[in-house]
């Protein structure tokens, strides 16, 4: 039982090739919690039952995380591993002005797994569905050969007049972003060895930004709420790659200013201390979890102003043109066409 699992791996890490599919999924179960009014049956069943808000649109997205491409024990612990799968799927929800409800989880490990790494992966979960009130209710526990994988599916609500999509850009919009970016990009360099002579607190921050984001929950319900945005993403494969997905939604193309993208002070120690180039990085790192949102041309002073006083950061980055593709305006004038860069998944190289 699980007292005695518990007492067992105090003693000795117990493998999951000992453990089993069954005892693994009752111990996972007890780490999560379901209490939740919408919950009619949730992990032990051959489904979840949830009861449904009629008066609301249902969002459904998932995400998928693999060993070796999306991360590696040697950069990420099991609790951070299990925060940044459910996050990267509330950013998406974020993204279209929504909020999340409830998580399947399909987790796949190898057998000489230790409980207790599969146990915090599930800590990290649980933690970030409790900042952002979401509730795991299933999924699907499974052997793997060699990697670990996890597969996510996150539900979310939103109300029918708030949902933002990627199709709504117009030409002249501008466009804005939340936070900073390049961030979490720097943070993976930092992490996969890149030597540079940084201030300790500014690692921290930089690594952080890559192992634990935070995805922009809040800001996308003001943004949604306010009737900000024409169109909205969240920043998770760079900018350049992220406005690229908008403009073919829309129909339009987009160009960014290299001298207005937000950086972090963390980020620019990091870039001098390197000799990085800021651009690449920012444009092309990915990972930020921040969102971009185009605004009416005559709107963006006001939206602006009005974030300021709710303590949100926005940054004019850019204009929407109509003319298809994505560039880069330099502050002498000079304009260069952009691939949309980010990882190919099929390739396995980087469009940069």
């Amino acid at each position: 039982d699980l007292c005695l699992m518990n007492t067992l791996k105090e003693v000795v890490p117990v493998r999951l090739s000992e453990l089993g599919e069954f005892d693994l999924i009752s111990t996972l179960a007890a780490r999560v919690s379901d209490h939740d009014p919408r919950v009619v049956l949730g992990i032990g069943d051959d489904a979840a039952a949830v009861r449904s808000d009629s008066s609301r649109l249902l969002l459904a997205t998932s995400d998928a995380l693999v060993e070796g491409i999306h991360f590696t024990r040697q950069t990420t612990n099991a609790f951070r591993l299990g925060w940044k799968t459910l996050a990267v799927s509330v950013s998406d929800i974020a993204a279209m002005g929504g909020m999340p409800t409830f998580a399947l989880v399909d987790l796949g490990l190898p057998e000489d797994t230790d409980i207790e790494y599969a146990d915090e992966i599930y800590s990290g979960l649980q933690a970030c569905a409790d900042e952002f009130n979401a509730r795991i209710i299933g999924g699907d526990t499974v052997s793997s050969p060699r990697e670990i994988f996890i597969a996510l599916t996150l539900l979310g609500e939103v109300e029918p007049g708030m949902m933002v999509s990627r199709q709504g850009a117009k030409p002249g919009d501008r466009i804005l972003v939340t936070g900073t970016l390049g961030d979490s990009a720097a943070g993976l360099a930092l992490l996969t060895g890149r030597n540079c002579e940084i201030p300790a607190a500014d690692k921290r921050f930089l690594e952080d930004a890559h192992m634990e984001p935070i995805p922009r929950l809040n800001e996308g319900r003001i943004i949604a709420s306010r009737n900000w945005a024409t169109s909205m993403i969240d920043i998770s494969d760079g900018l350049a790659g992220d406005l690229t997905r908008i403009s073919h939604a829309s129909g339009v193309g987009a160009v960014i200013y290299a001298d207005k993208l937000p950086y972090s002070d963390a980020y620019r120690h990091f870039v001098e201390a390197c000799g990085v180039d800021p651009l690449a990085l920012s444009l092309h790192g990915g990972e930020d979890y921040q969102l971009a949102f185009t605004v009416p041309n005559a709107l963006a002073e006001q939206i602006i102003a009005q974030a300021n006083e709710l303590d949100i950061r926005l940054t004019e980055v850019g204009r929407i043109k109509a003319e298809p593709g994505i560039s880069i305006r330099y502050p002498n004038g000079e304009i260069k066409e952009l691939l949309a860069g980010g990882y190919e998944h099929f390739t396995g190289t980087e469009k940069i």
